[in-house]
């Protein structure tokens, strides 16, 4: 009898021995799992990701060239406002409030065509921040999802933890600073001084 209770208990602690490996086993098994899932996801992010930033690099030249363009037509309109001016400047019999308010007249003109690029300006360059924070902002979810994975697959027994967590922790904080960047623009044109000396 005695020999029977200690075969009995023997073969509980046994089993007890493989019901815990099999556990271990199955939850490897899914962490082995999730970590594959996360894997083929990230590298199907990885592919779209190229094709987006090779947009976002020909979306960046066309805005170049608008702002080009914005800036030459700018130009060109200051130039022809300053050459009417001084044309109109240029009649002799012209009295000095005469002249004042041409000079008044044309600086309105002016900061007019600066005002006006200087909106369009900023119209380009804000688009363009915020569609490059939202690459930049996709571009920490992949690389954290990527850092997440690895860490599942080299301990999935406690699906990566710590560095799992860690890793998940560091890549909310990188997203939230980017998600909290603001656009810096910058100072716009100078409104003129009406009645004084001159052109502005």
């Amino acid at each position: 009898e005695n020999l029977e209770r200690e075969h009995q208990k023997r073969l509980r602690k046994i089993k007890g021995i493989a019901a815990d490996e099999n556990t271990k086993a199955e939850e490897e098994s899914k962490g082995i799992e999730i970590a594959n899932i996360i894997n083929k996801y990230t590298e199907i992010a990885d592919k779209v990701m190229v094709g987006v930033n090779a947009i976002n690099g020909f979306l960046n030249q066309s805005d170049t060239n608008r702002l080009n363009e914005v800036k030459g037509k700018q130009e060109a309109e200051i130039n022809s406002l300053t050459e009417k001016q001084n044309k109109e400047l240029a009649n002799s019999s012209l009295s000095e409030s005469q002249k004042q308010a041409i000079n008044d007249k044309y600086a309105k003109l002016k900061y007019a065509a600066d005002l006006k690029a200087f909106n369009e300006t900023e119209s380009i360059k804000k688009k363009q921040f915020a569609r490059d924070k939202a690459i930049r902002m996709a571009g920490v979810v992949i690389d954290t999802a990527k850092a997440i994975s690895g860490s599942i697959a080299a301990s999935p027994l406690t699906f990566g933890a710590p560095w799992s967590i860690v890793n998940g922790a560091i890549g909310a904080i990188q997203l939230a600073t980017i998600a909290s960047q603001k656009y810096q623009g910058e100072a716009g044109p100078t409104a003129p001084s009406i009645g004084g000396a001159g052109g502005g």
